[in-house]
């Protein structure tokens, strides 16, 4: 049997006509009736019905001079048209807030990267053409090289952030996602966690991190 069932919107949800008869569903506007198909010149029992939720149209060559089991086929796929939908309606929301918090943090992330980046210079010394732009932020970071120093830094954190972001996105969004297992030191896993908050470390008076490496 050939189906085509497409929600309120003309989205189709599923379909495995060929192209050739999308003319004959076009042109079908009853809950049943007998024609003849134009790609192998036999008959076919074909119908469509529409709600508030989609349309469905089905195509068959098989108890073609049965009207009640093709309508009740017609009806079962109907009936369930609401759920389809419903279900589809959910994923795609989910995936929404998903992308809108993605969307939120990049966007909270680069706001940080920018804000320290002017912070080194001022926006309105970076109008200039390349060389201009060089020449000011080489003498930015000369005239107030430790202000300088934790502005990279934090950009840095953001920046790592923003990767992080990405990578956790793709992992648990990925309809089919390649994890592997990789033998680390303890020691080089945490020194790279805690480089993009050191200097959230640094500010806070009475905390001081010590990594050591206990030898063997």
């Amino acid at each position: 049997m050939k189906k085509h069932i497409t929600n309120n919107a003309g989205e189709i949800i599923s379909s495995n006509l060929y192209d050739g008869c999308m003319q004959c569903m076009n042109q079908c506007k009853q809950l049943t009736q007998i024609t003849k198909c134009h790609l192998d010149q036999n008959g076919k029992r074909v119908g469509k019905k529409s709600g508030i939720h989609g349309t469905v149209f089905l195509c068959t060559d098989r108890d073609i001079k049965s009207t009640r089991l093709f309508k009740n086929q017609l009806g079962a796929f109907n009936s369930v048209l609401s759920d389809i939908v419903t279900m589809g309606d959910d994923l795609a929301e989910r995936k929404a807030i998903h992308l809108r918090r993605l969307t939120h943090n990049l966007i909270s992330y680069n706001a940080h990267i920018l804000q320290d980046m002017y912070s080194i210079v001022s926006q309105d010394n970076l109008v200039g053409n390349g060389r201009e732009q060089v020449g000011a932020l080489s003498k930015a970071l000369k005239s107030n090289p430790n202000e300088s120093a934790i502005s990279m830094l934090r950009i840095l954190k953001n920046t790592n952030l923003s990767k992080s972001e990405f990578s956790i996105f793709e992992k648990l969004y990925d309809s089919n996602p390649s994890l592997e297992i990789y033998a680390h030191k303890i020691h080089k896993v945490l020194v790279l966690v805690f480089n993009s908050f050191m200097y959230d470390f640094i500010q806070k008076k009475y905390v001081s991190i010590s990594i050591h490496v206990k030898p063997n």
